[in-house]
């Protein structure tokens, strides 16, 4: 993968408003980012149940049966600050967020 890719992507993926309970929209575009890549999702219909703003979801590659799956787990929610973020890219990297620096520090994402 590229930096340059790299940085773009997420710099798109940041932006999408994820706070707890509102991470409907951020779960969507992952959900578009995976299928367009091959993947199949598997999504269930906890949302109603926990309250909280998304389904959970499976995204599904399938492989060479004979070797070892891989299964990777995370959030799709983030705590506050999780709404409005506008990162600038400064020499090559993510170095800070504009939005609210009261509340947002530095964010460093360093690329080797």
């Amino acid at each position: 993968m590229s930096t340059t890719r790299l940085i773009q992507t997420f710099q798109e993926l940041v932006q999408i408003d994820s706070e707890s309970y509102a991470e409907g929209p951020f779960q969507q575009e992952l959900m578009k980012r995976f299928r367009v890549l091959g993947l199949t999702i598997l999504e269930d219909a906890t949302k109603e149940q926990t309250g909280l703003g998304a389904n959970n979801f499976i995204a599904r590659l399938d492989g060479d049966p004979s070797i070892e799956p891989v299964f990777f787990s995370s959030h799709m929610d983030t705590v506050s600050p999780g709404r409005d973020i506008r990162p600038q890219e400064q020499d090559g990297r993510e170095d800070r967020c504009k939005q609210n620096e009261q509340r947002l520090n530095y964010l460093h994402l360093r690329f080797t």
